[in-house]
């Protein structure tokens, strides 16, 4: 982290889900829990993380729900896998 910024536990950090937080699936989407797969090393850096930022907040633009391809439900139950509390 740069010296010259001032960052505190006031301060929000945004995460892309899909590719950043966990593993994307080529040419598919994550629409079971049991297919959510974190990045290497995602665990520890976000407890590092959560010493400089509070709430640091997980989004995702879903196409798969725009597609057909999964349900608001669906996302909802892998979405809660992605949770490290």
């Amino acid at each position: 982290m740069s010296s010259k910024l001032k960052i505190n536990d006031g301060w929000s950090l945004f995460l892309d889900r899909d590719g950043v937080i966990n593993k994307r699936l080529p040419d598919e989407y994550v629409k079971h829990p049991d297919e959510f797969e974190f990045e290497a090393g995602v665990t520890e850096a976000m407890a590092i993380l959560a010493g400089f930022f509070n709430p640091i907040i997980v989004v995702t633009n879903q196409q798969g729900i725009g597609k057909g391809l999964m349900t608001v439900d669906q996302l909802e139950k892998s979405t809660k896998r992605c949770s490290l509390k």
